[in-house]
């Protein structure tokens, strides 16, 4: 995936909006200046399109061309989510999703492992104790779909 154009409103101290065409987003900055924000709304987004049943309280839009060099459009705005593959509508998102999503975080927060990433871990993890019955590949994939990697690693 490679994001190319990102609007978050509302989200904590972010009014932001990045136009972007590199492989690689690196955030850079001063303490305070809302790195770690940016990361967890993106999370955020991401965690609400992979658990329809978990919503976002803050408005975004974001585009993305996948590995099938298909142009993936999200925008949620106000309640209402739509979302395009290649400038046409469609209902079903879930199969232009990125497979996974990594965030890697060297800071001392731990709320975006809590909020976003644990419950996707704590599933794989469940589901692998769980494959002593059903056989590993069944039970789970090789990852979680959100992988979290912090400074430790």
């Amino acid at each position: 995936m490679k994001i190319t154009n990102l609007k978050i409103e509302g989200y904590k101290n972010l009014e932001v909006q990045l136009l972007h065409n590199a492989d690689i987003i690196a955030l850079i900055g001063n303490n305070g200046s809302g790195k770690s924000n940016l990361l967890e709304a993106i999370s955020y987004i991401f965690r609400s399109l992979y658990r329809s049943n978990e919503n976002v309280s803050f408005d975004y839009l974001i585009e993305y061309v996948n590995s099938n060099n298909q142009k993936i459009k999200i925008e949620k705005n106000r309640s209402k989510v739509t979302s395009f593959v290649d400038d046409v509508a469609t209902i079903n998102i879930k199969d232009y999703l990125p497979k996974k999503v990594i965030a890697i975080y060297s800071g001392e927060e731990d709320r975006l492992w809590q909020n976003c990433f644990f419950p996707f871990y704590d599933e794989y993890v469940k589901n692998i104790n769980k494959s002593s019955h059903t056989g590993i590949l069944q039970a789970t994939s090789l990852m979680p779909q959100m992988l979290y990697l912090n400074k430790f690693y």
